[in-house]
């Protein structure tokens, strides 16, 4: 049969045939036992399978949460989750020097039943199908487009089978054929055969029911292309190093179980590769799959995944715990293995995804690939909790990219009450408002946007646990040349204006030591020789500007991390010995003990991956009222700075001269002194301080630290008794909340809201507060 297509010219274009509701296609891939043969397929259309998804019970024993396994413990042993469910039971030497001996994938005490902390058994779904993950192409090729050739429903005249043709992409037709069988069928669903890619209403209906169509699939497998002469041993390498270590849900790399090196293998061990095959890894890392926006769903939803390149394959599992190795071994050269490469492979398979709540899912395609700019919104909408997915729907055709990325604004705002997209985005420098979009408006497809943009946010709490308030309505606006507007309206305090803007990206560029030196120049132009000089916060200088570079990643602030102390900060920026660099590659004093330089090495961690990062985009600023920080990157003289309700962050807003009281939103800032509420309740009373908890598994919390009783509280001593209608609820995080929230419950009505009462405008104003409104265009 492989043949039997021959003579496209003579085979009519395929038509497709209009799906039924809750109708899906199939295709399946005939054999053939030549790799050049024609492609022959069969289309068809069918119910997918209920969901049966993943048994929870084992024995009708309900399955221990992390929480649970770990209260089963004996004290020198700790439990994490590994990307594919199972727990890795780890027994330490020295729990607070995180020494540990010994891994296992079951528990230590054998009187637990297995049956309570395995993953659950998968049931697959009837009919067994697969789905493709791969990459289009670009357009520009569609003039080199293969053809497949489709076995009509109707036979021929002289009842032999009939064919009509059907374009292919070259990656999509060279997929097919290193995918099919050479003795039997296999059955797939595939983007660009299984949608009818004319008809806007068939897209708009079909990309909501890809969530179903990649979670109940049998196997999802992915496509990053032919081999090349290096691709073979580059997968065989990821696979063995992916043996040799587990990438934990937190972040952690350990020894696996199933480890065979000798001695184990860690982040500190120099890997025995070669440069060679050190670029043939980095070559697979930088293949296309790996940056497009639409594979994060199809990743996330996969209950199994095999990556193929060429014949050769590897399992998703094996490959990302390699990535967490290859992503924090402290010895690898990045200038053969680039970080950001390996950063989007490790995005994609982090099975936390989404537990810092649905703006994590949001922001999830930023600096992602898109030939269409409005799929970095409707390419996520399958991971999205289905209560706000059903807010957005995709309207291929009759909405540009900016409407798409102001609805998800404006939808998610809502939904969360929370600023939570203002976060990540700010100006381009030299972009004006009236030549885009409302500068309100995220842009989703900035490259540029860095991790920081977002999930340090929550660690500065600019507006504590208010909710926001914010109003959409069209305004006529001299800035876009008096034409109409869609303005937002929004609640908060102006702090301060800024004075003085320094660009920190060549320092930051040339690396560690430099950025330290133009760290130490700017401590000494504000102490002048006196260390006791004052913040406007009271303290020293030097411990503001330590606390400023840190942008909160030092201990004392967030006592659960593995961040370094705030003396190794100020021991870096104002220590007058000499810093040399340790054996592995620490910044620290010549004369530093082991436990020294275990904390430069953690300063060196945080610097490479944030704060270097940080300083390459986005400048140093100081105000007139006294305050500096990291601002956006087109931050000017004469910005003022906010705090805006509901918003983890201060923003710096741009007065428009032509109109009174409207602004542009020019970004987001780490403004030292205005976290933490402060611009809404006033700074915290002696001896009270705030530290920062949580992880994956817990919502991001502050306590306030007592010091005298040495207890930490959770209620905000600035803030007086609940009114008697409203309790604290205590409950876990779930994907309708915000990433940073507080549940209270009204006792009267029993509605239950994720901010403090406390704070809503009027009572700020009650305070004394002087809120006022912002209009952003």
């Amino acid at each position: 049969m492989a043949n039997q297509a021959a003579t496209a010219e003579s085979r009519p274009d395929y038509q497709y045939k209009e799906l039924e509701e809750n109708e899906v296609r199939f295709v399946t891939i005939l054999p053939a036992p030549e790799f050049d043969d024609d492609i022959i397929l069969q289309i068809s259309h069918g119910q997918l399978p209920r969901v049966s998804g993943e048994s929870q019970e084992r024995s009708g024993r309900r399955r221990m949460s992390p929480k649970e396994v770990r209260e089963t413990l004996p004290s020198d042993w700790k439990a994490f989750q590994s990307n594919d469910g199972r727990f890795l039971f780890v027994h330490y030497q020295n729990l607070s020097e995180r020494l540990y001996d010994k891994t296992s994938w079951v528990h230590p005490d054998s009187s637990i039943d297995p049956g309570l902390y395995l993953p659950p058994e998968k049931i697959d779904s009837q009919p067994k199908y697969e789905a493709l993950s791969y990459t289009w192409g670009s357009p520009s090729h569609t003039q080199d487009a293969d053809m497949g050739y489709i076995i009509q429903a109707t036979p021929s005249p002289d009842g032999t089978e009939s064919f009509a043709k059907l374009s292919l992409t070259p990656n999509l037709a060279s997929a097919i054929r290193h995918l099919r069988f050479r003795d039997r069928r296999r059955k797939l669903w595939i983007d660009a055969i299984c949608i009818n890619q004319e008809s806007i209403s068939e897209r708009n209906a079909q990309v909501l029911r890809m969530v179903d169509i990649y979670r109940i699939a049998h196997r999802v497998v992915v496509w990053l292309g032919p081999s090349s002469s290096t691709s073979a041993n580059a997968l065989k390498t990821i696979a063995h190093l992916g043996k040799q270590t587990v990438y934990t849900t937190d972040c952690c790399v350990s020894w696996s179980p199933d480890a065979t090196e000798s001695p184990k293998w860690d982040t500190r061990t120099r890997l025995p590769y070669t440069t060679e095959t050190f670029r043939s890894i980095a070559d697979i890392y930088a293949r296309e799959w790996f940056k497009r926006v639409w594979v994060v769903q199809e990743i996330q939803l996969a209950r199994d995944a095999v990556v193929f390149c060429g014949h050769d394959s590897i399992s998703w599992d094996r490959l990302w715990e390699a990535t967490g190795m290859l992503l924090k071994n402290y010895h690898i050269d990045r200038s053969l293995l680039p970080t950001e490469h390996v950063d989007m492979a490790w995005m994609l398979g982090r099975k936390d995804f989404g537990a810092r709540g649905s703006i994590e899912t949001v922001l999830s395609g930023l600096g992602r690939l898109a030939t269409e700019p409005r799929d970095l919104v409707y390419g996520l909408l399958g991971l999205l909790p289905p209560r706000l997915r059903s807010r957005i729907q995709p309207r291929y055709g009759s909405q540009n990219e900016w409407e798409a990325y102001r609805d998800v604004f404006l939808e998610h705002t809502e939904f969360v009450q929370r600023l939570e997209m203002t976060n990540p985005f700010n100006l381009p420098k030299g972009v004006r408002v009236q030549d885009s979009r409302p500068s309100w408006v995220p842009d989703l497809k900035n490259k540029s946007l860095q991790p920081w943009d977002f999930f340090c946010g929550g660690t500065h709490l600019a507006a504590g646990y208010s909710r926001s308030w914010v109003k959409s309505s069209y305004v006529q606006s001299e800035t876009v040349g008096n034409r109409h507007l869609l303005a937002l309206t929004v609640e908060g305090v102006q702090c301060a204006t800024v004075s003085r803007v320094k660009d920190m990206s060549t320092p930051a560029k040339l690396g560690i030591s430099a950025m330290t030196q133009a760290m130490r120049r700017l401590a000494s132009e504000h102490s002048r020789g006196d260390s006791t000089s004052l913040y406007v916060t009271g303290e020293t200088f030097d411990s503001a500007l330590a606390k400023t570079f840190s942008q909160g990643y030092y201990k004392e602030r967030k006592p659960g991390y593995n961040d370094p102390i705030l003396k190794t900060w100020l021991n870096v920026l104002f220590s007058p010995a000499t810093m040399s660099m340790s054996t592995r590659g620490a910044l620290q004093p010549e004369s530093a003990t082991l436990k020294d330089e275990a904390e430069y090495e953690k300063l060196v961690r945080c610097m490479k991956e944030t704060i270097l990062p940080v300083f390459k985009t986005r400048p140093y600023f100081e105000t007139k009222e006294g305050y500096v920080g990291v601002g956006p990157p087109d931050s000017q003289h004469g910005d003022i700075v906010v705090v805006l309700l509901g918003c983890d962050r201060t923003v710096f807003l741009r007065p428009n001269p032509l109109e009174s009281n409207t602004f542009t939103v020019v970004g987001n800032a780490y403004t030292y002194g205005l976290g933490d509420a402060t611009a809404l309740l006033g700074p915290l009373p002696e001896p009270w301080s705030i530290q920062i908890f949580g992880d994956v598994e817990e919502p991001t919390v502050a306590k306030f630290w007592n010091a005298e009783t040495g207890k930490p509280s959770e209620d905000d001593p600035r803030l007086g008794p609940l009114p008697d209608e409203w309790k604290r609820v205590y409950r876990d995080r779930t994907a309708d909340d915000p990433y940073i929230f507080q549940p209270f419950l009204n006792r009267v009505t029993g509605e239950t809201i994720t901010h403090d009462p406390r704070m809503s405008p009027e009572a700020l104003r009650a305070r004394g507060v002087n809120l006022r409104t912002f209009t952003l265009v």
